[in-house]
């Protein structure tokens, strides 16, 4: 995995299977096999893990930016990998998905809001990470494909946890079971993207966005992404209480507390100029 900051680009290991670019409060993580439509292998698996691990020490970081290289977000699991293990692949199968395990509970725990930059294909895996974040921007081509069901083998990163509370467990089992290719627009529709641009501008958009999502006020941020993240498993009355505590932490912020003397200037403003308003022609 290597590390690029404004200032240098530091390998943090032999495989460079995954980059981590960190850009102000917006920290990029980039599948890093071109070649292979980026298929997930065991280096890819231990840098998301290694990545991740790195960005939460960072509390600059707001937003994390999770995307692919070349010309396909993500292929799936690297069948050519799989196939060479021989006698050692559960072992090795074990070790590559615990530590897509850890990349996976760390992006869902994160207080950080994780956007998914989706181009070309999202097959098998890729489809699991590409429903991981908050948000998943998807280019216009893009497709989904489950992939599973044809290989024999049951989904995996997270992929049945994840997807079932997106779409729903009717829609997980149609797209699981009948293998069939979504479009981004179909994808879109069911719930898996959040938004759809021109194949041209996605890398702007999608950076666009991140920024934007930068810049919303810290406690706002962080308490909307926890009360929206427990609320399907929360009893409702728990879930008001919840949201009470948070808007009073966020409303008592200096940021909150900075935009509330504003506003009230503001009205106070209007008023005046209602009330007398030969006073401001005069002005003008």
């Amino acid at each position: 995995m290597s590390k690029k900051t404004a200032a240098s680009d530091v390998v943090l290991g032999a495989a460079r299977a995954v980059n981590l670019e960190i850009d102000g409060a917006i920290a990029q993580i980039t599948l890093n096999r071109p070649d292979t439509y980026n298929a997930i292998d065991a280096g890819m698996t231990q840098g998301l893990a290694a990545a991740i691990a790195d960005i939460e020490s960072m509390p600059e970081v707001r937003v994390i930016l999770l995307k692919g290289a070349g010309k396909g977000f993500c292929s799936g699991g690297d069948l050519a990998f799989f196939a060479s293990r021989g006698e050692s692949l559960r072992p090795t199968v074990d070790r590559m998905l615990r530590d897509g395990h850890r990349f996976l509970e760390a992006l869902r725990s994160t207080r950080k809001l994780v956007v998914v930059s989706v181009h070309g294909v999202a097959a098998g895996a890729g489809l699991s990470l590409a429903v991981a974040g908050d948000f998943c921007i998807a280019a216009s081509d893009a497709t989904f494909v489950p992939g599973y069901a044809k290989l024999g083998v049951s989904p995996d990163l997270g992929g049945t946890a994840n997807m079932t509370r997106a779409i729903g467990i009717r829609r997980a089992m149609r797209l699981y079971f009948l293998e069939e290719r979504i479009t981004a627009a179909e994808a879109e529709r069911l719930g898996i993207v959040s938004r759809i641009v021109e194949p041209h501008l996605l890398a702007e958009e999608t950076r666009r966005i991140a920024r934007a999502l930068a810049e919303i006020p810290l406690a706002a941020a962080q308490s909307t992404k926890s009360l929206l993240r427990q609320a399907t498993t929360t009893p409702f009355a728990q879930q008001l209480e919840a949201e009470l505590e948070s808007f009073q932490a966020c409303v008592h912020t200096a940021t909150t507390q900075s935009e509330l003397r504003r506003f009230a200037d503001q009205a106070a403003e209007t008023r005046r100029t209602r009330a007398n308003p030969r006073s401001q022609a005069c002005r003008s």
